[in-house]
């Protein structure tokens, strides 16, 4: 566990994917958030590059929006070869029920929001940045 010398960010991971966020853990996830300067969101990514390439190997950055983690800029930044992963789905040994899902997932190929949003087809670089996550949460405990 990466977190294991930080108790407070230890407890703190659980309650964000449950999405219960607390006010103190709105005041620690604020102390780690990154201000940007730019004025544009091409600044904005070439910061966040920056900032990342200066942090330990197993840094994490949580972003707001998927939008922001699946910008090509953001890749174009690491000075890596863009590797394409291809998901694949597969259901063993039960040959009727493999065909008939593979029927559906190809009817909903191209509509993510039919599987949780996920992508059939994702690109990645591997470098310094190995860890993007997504999490939206409220702006404070509040919901406000």
């Amino acid at each position: 566990m990466r977190q294991k010398g930080d108790k407070m960010f230890v407890e703190l991971l659980p309650r964000i994917r449950l999405g219960i966020v607390t006010n103190n853990d709105f005041q620690i996830l604020s102390k780690k958030k990154i201000n940007f300067k730019g004025e544009s969101r091409s600044d904005e990514l070439e910061e966040l590059c920056q900032y990342m390439q200066q942090q330990p190997k197993k840094t994490i950055c949580l972003l707001p929006t998927k939008a922001q983690t699946e910008d090509i800029k953001m890749l174009e930044l690491i000075p890596k070869t863009v590797v394409e992963l291809i998901a694949k789905d597969d259901i063993k040994d039960c040959m009727y029920l493999k065909n008939r899902v593979s029927k559906k997932l190809n009817a909903y190929e191209e509509d993510n929001s039919r599987f949780a949003g996920l992508h059939k087809k994702i690109k990645v670089k591997r470098g310094k940045v190995k860890h993007l996550i997504i999490i939206n949460f409220v702006k404070d405990a509040s919901g406000q």
